[in-house]
């Protein structure tokens, strides 16, 4: 059975989407071609009993929508650094338009900044707009291109705003649209194949891992980060995955009936981690993030990947759809990545009332007492795996020994002076009040 998938936008992106998807026949594409980005509410609206799911051309229409809480599931074309490099192309080699003074909307400063230093172009007085497109309004990026083209600050414009872009034309701006790639569309259309494959999983959540490189540097080695990428395509396979990656971050798209499946088993496993550290080793961060649409899941992904980096990048968390941190994921030698799903553990639960202390902490604590390998641990492991004071380590110590789940068995080696710390070891079964 074919899914129709609403294929929302400007004319020209619309068809060739509705072309794209006919190498997918999983989906039959309905175009829904509007002249003003204002409009895509109303068509969802008209069109909701005939299609499936729908697919905006931009992030504008789509966000527009999303806020309106329809609940079928959504996706869009993002837009990536290769769309921009196609428009200053153009406007170099077929407008001979100063590039160095241009203004820009939709990407942010720091890509914008990044692309202009690979190509070895002026970046001083390109003029970037600010606004989220979360506060989105037409007339607002319409007159920042248009005001700083009359003052004679710029000689031109890109915008990924169709009705932006024709307002600019008829008022003689020279522009330049910023449009998805025909990779980037391709991506997407898998994307969503990875959903309508899943679409019986509970929820019909997203999962999303996204993985980025644990320094900048490493991401000068092209080489290796492309083989990387092209390893991750063909191990994604094995869990129907759709896989894609730019010059900064890959990205996985995981069918989560299979994720089920495979976490489940134990769990413990979670598909793709422990292939992965094995193929880069300490290399990469990654985080796991659910959601019921492709933002809300990137988003949670982005979250979970920045935990990471900030606490201990060789540790991965899930972050889902409630928002909840599930984790830390580990490794202990040749093993797969362990942790507690923290929403649902009763026994953390039901510690977590007796104690006072919040489900996430206690599921850091038990994570980090497995991960000793000795079955014992200190409040200075707490303190270093939790990146608190040890105050703080000690007080949440007193209260597991309070409920009488953490238990003392000895001391450590002392080293140098003062006194030897206090060794525990966990008995999650024990009922103590």
């Amino acid at each position: 059975m074919n899914n129709r998938v609403g294929i929302i936008g400007p004319g020209d992106l619309v068809h060739k989407a509705a072309k794209l998807m006919e190498n997918y026949p999983m989906l039959q594409g309905i175009p829904l071609p509007y002249k003003s980005e204002q409009e895509a509410v109303a068509m969802v609206k008209d069109h909701y009993q005939e299609v499936d799911l729908f697919l905006f051309t931009g992030y504008v229409p789509y966000k527009l929508v999303l806020n309106e809480n329809f609940g079928k599931p959504l996706f869009y074309f993002s837009i990536a650094g290769t769309s921009l490099n196609q428009c200053l192309f153009n406007f170099v080699v077929h407008e001979q338009v100063d590039v160095s003074k241009i203004s820009i909307d939709t990407i942010s400063t720091t890509e914008v900044e990044d692309m202009y230093q690979e190509l070895g172009l002026d970046f001083s007085e390109v003029q970037v707009n600010q606004t989220s497109l979360e506060h989105f309004r037409a007339e607002q990026f319409y007159q920042f291109h248009l005001e700083l083209y009359n003052q004679g600050h710029t000689t031109g414009a890109i915008t990924s705003i169709n009705s932006v872009a024709k307002r600019l034309q008829e008022m003689g701006v020279p522009v330049q649209r910023l449009v998805p790639t025909t990779q980037g569309m391709h991506n997407t259309l898998r994307l969503i194949v990875t959903f309508v494959e899943g679409e019986q999983a509970r929820g019909k959540q997203l999962v999303l891992l996204m993985a980025q490189a644990l320094k900048t540097e490493q991401l000068q080695d092209q080489e290796w980060w492309n083989e990387t990428g092209r390893w991750l395509e063909r191990a994604g396979k094995r869990y129907r995955a759709s896989v894609f990656w730019n010059s900064q971050e890959m990205v996985v798209l995981l069918n989560q009936r299979l994720f089920d499946k495979y976490t489940a088993q134990d769990q413990t496993a979670i598909p793709l981690t422990r292939a992965l550290r094995e193929q880069v080793g300490g290399k990469l961060v990654v985080g796991i993030g659910m959601g019921s649409t492709m933002l809300d899941a990137e988003d949670n992904a982005r979250s979970a990947l920045e935990l990471a980096r900030k606490t201990n990048p060789d540790q991965i968390y899930v972050i889902n759809q409630e928002k909840e941190v599930v984790g830390p994921l580990s490794i202990r030698g040749g093993h797969e990545p362990l942790y507690q799903l923290a929403s649902t553990e009763g026994l953390i639960t039901d510690l977590a009332e007796r104690t006072g202390l919040s489900v996430k902490t206690l599921s850091k604590v038990i994570n980090l007492y497995d991960d000793s390998g000795t079955e014992q641990f200190s409040s200075k492991v707490i303190k270093d795996g939790l990146g608190i004071t040890l105050r703080s380590a000690n007080r949440i110590l007193t209260k597991l020994v309070d409920a009488g789940v953490a238990i003392p068995v000895g001391y450590e080696d002392q080293v140098g002076r003062g006194r030897p710390r206090v060794l525990y070891t966990l008995d999650l079964e024990n009922k103590n009040d």
